[in-house]
């Protein structure tokens, strides 16, 4: 804009009242044109940052409730556990073949029961690992100046 400011003020001058502008000037981009460039560029990554500020936090708490689901899970599978062990001893401890057949069929449901839990253990683990893999891993910026600082391996 500048050099187009400039040769109307030289022609303007010399005489030469030729509004148009300069032949170079129209295909380079003004400062005006360049300001709204960055402007878009900085709204555009504006918008890819909370993007990702907010995928980041999806991740996070996606991860808390994967933990908390594992966790009850695996208190679940203790439960069944001890029930297990209960039946085994109702099975030893048993005076008649009545009692033993009824503690041999309440084992039978026990492990049935069991068995689920496990599944569900492994299916809440690798949820749960997904999760924690997803919310990504944080580098403080000491790590990634000097990768030998202390505390940064």
């Amino acid at each position: 804009m500048l050099g187009f400011v400039t040769a109307l003020a030289i022609s303007a001058c010399h005489g030469n009242n030729n509004d148009a502008a300069p032949q170079g000037s129209a295909a380079a981009p003004t400062v005006d044109q360049a300001v709204e460039r960055a402007r878009a560029e900085h709204a555009d990554a504006q918008q890819k940052l909370e993007a990702a500020l907010a995928e980041a936090k999806k991740a996070q708490a996606d991860a808390e409730l994967a933990a908390d689901k594992f966790a009850k899970a695996e208190k679940a599978f203790d439960a069944q556990q001890a029930k297990l062990d209960a039946a085994i001893k109702m099975i030893a401890n048993a005076k008649t073949d009545a009692e033993r057949n009824a503690a041999r069929a309440r084992l039978a449901e026990l492990q049935k029961q069991l068995a689920a839990a496990q599944a569900e253990i492994a299916a809440t683990k690798e949820v749960a690992d997904h999760a924690e893999r997803a919310k990504g891993v944080h580098i403080r910026q000491e790590c990634l100046d000097n990768p030998l600082a202390k505390g940064c391996s």
